[in-house]
């Protein structure tokens, strides 16, 4: 078989894998990137990770939550497995539930994968929270919008090398 033919049989295995995968929703165009804070569960919903629960416990919206949960504080949060990165390692997005879900002001918290276990790399009171394409230091940039009626308030972080800081606030119209 000849080198160009080989190329093409590799391009089109490897267009199949991609379209394949993203059928099945293991695809890059499946992660989730908006979640809102309305909705009643979370697209690509996974377990949340005991380390999560840890620092959730240390949370002054989550801590007297957790501690009336009766050993059921995993119930309490939704969590969403997302890729921040270009290095591929997990992190997540946790949105509260239940009794943290009805608060006025909703807060999703994001875990990320370090060398070191997992760290809360911010925590943002938030209706919406957008994971977007661009990237500062190598993690996505984040827009949360605040707010049910116009003008909402829609602020940016972006990540500083170890955890999102707030970048810039403005007013967004609704879409």
């Amino acid at each position: 078989m000849n080198v160009a033919k080989a190329a093409a049989m590799l391009s089109v295995s490897t267009a199949l894998f991609v379209i394949h995968g993203a059928a099945l929703g293991k695809g890059p165009s499946s992660e989730q990137a908006h979640f809102r804070a309305e909705d009643k569960t979370m697209p690509g919903l996974v377990a949340l990770p005991p380390e999560a629960l840890i620092i959730l416990s240390k949370d002054t919206l989550a801590a007297w939550q957790i501690e009336e949960s009766g050993g059921h504080a995993e119930q309490l949060f939704l969590a969403s497995e997302v890729t921040l990165g270009g290095n591929g390692e997990k992190a997540y997005v946790v949105r509260g539930d239940g009794p943290l879900r009805s608060v006025d002001a909703p807060v999703f918290w994001i875990f990320a994968q370090t060398a070191h276990g997992l760290k809360l790399v911010l925590r943002a009171p938030a209706d919406e929270l957008i994971l977007r394409k661009t990237h500062t230091f190598g993690h996505k940039d984040i827009d949360v919008l605040q707010g049910d009626s116009e003008p909402l308030l829609k602020t940016t972080f972006r990540f500083d090398g170890k955890q999102y800081e707030l970048d810039r606030q403005t007013q967004a119209k609704l879409k």
